[in-house]
């Protein structure tokens, strides 16, 4: 909740009122209508929960976009591990299947810390409202929330119609061993389900930790 005045003050309020502190109450009574939180204080030219929900956005942007690239590049005619249902044609290469969704989420990926970089660059304003500065605060925290969001939609569609070719991982696999020992197979299997089961309980719990605070 963000209540105020033109400064911060609630200066405003307190004179409509008669007396000091109205704006606080006027404050915590507004956040209990609107089924919002209420911070105690105004935070005018405090930016640090613009960051933080910024600073979220770009996180969740960069995780999918490393998970893009991955799919773009095992997906290579190659290599050949995974298949891509949303993948678009080509005029030039009618063979080809462009992987459209992951190209789409590693362009936001590739964005985004340029607009997380302009909305940290931006909580040095020293006024509300600041001129210039909280524009551009605004514009890009915008910006970055709606590439979140898109990026977020496409890597539902391209993990929902990806297409893991188990035959020709093992043909690659033979491939790599065949100048010396063959890898261990189940090892490989064992180690590579320790790493994802523990990367997914790391997340979770810092999740439910968020969730919670």
């Amino acid at each position: 909740m963000q209540f105020g005045g033109a400064v911060g003050t609630g200066a405003a309020a307190d004179a409509a009122a008669g007396r000091p502190g109205a704006a606080d109450d006027v404050r915590s009574a507004l956040a209990a209508r609107l089924g919002l939180a209420d911070p105690g204080r105004a935070w005018h030219t405090e930016r640090t929960p613009v960051i933080a929900v910024a600073s979220s956005a770009a996180t969740a942007v960069a995780a999918l976009g490393r998970m893009a690239g991955d799919a773009t590049f095992l997906s290579r005619e190659e290599i050949g591990e995974v298949r891509l249902a949303s993948a678009g044609g080509s005029s030039a290469m009618p063979h080809k299947r462009n992987p459209v969704d992951a190209v789409a989420i590693t362009a936001a990926a590739v964005e985004a810390p340029v607009l997380l970089e302009v909305i940290a660059s931006a909580a040095v304003a020293g006024d509300e409202r600041s001129a210039g500065r909280w524009h551009a605060e605004w514009a890009a925290l915008r910006r970055l929330v709606r590439l979140a969001r898109s990026a977020s939609g496409a890597a539902a569609r391209l993990l929902d119609g990806l297409d893991f070719d188990a035959d020709r991982a093992a043909a690659i696999l033979d491939a790599a061993g065949s100048a010396g020992a063959r890898p261990d197979v189940e090892v490989l299997a064992a180690a590579s389900d320790r790493i994802v089961d523990r990367a997914i309980a790391r997340f979770t719990r810092l999740t439910d930790s968020e969730v919670t605070r």
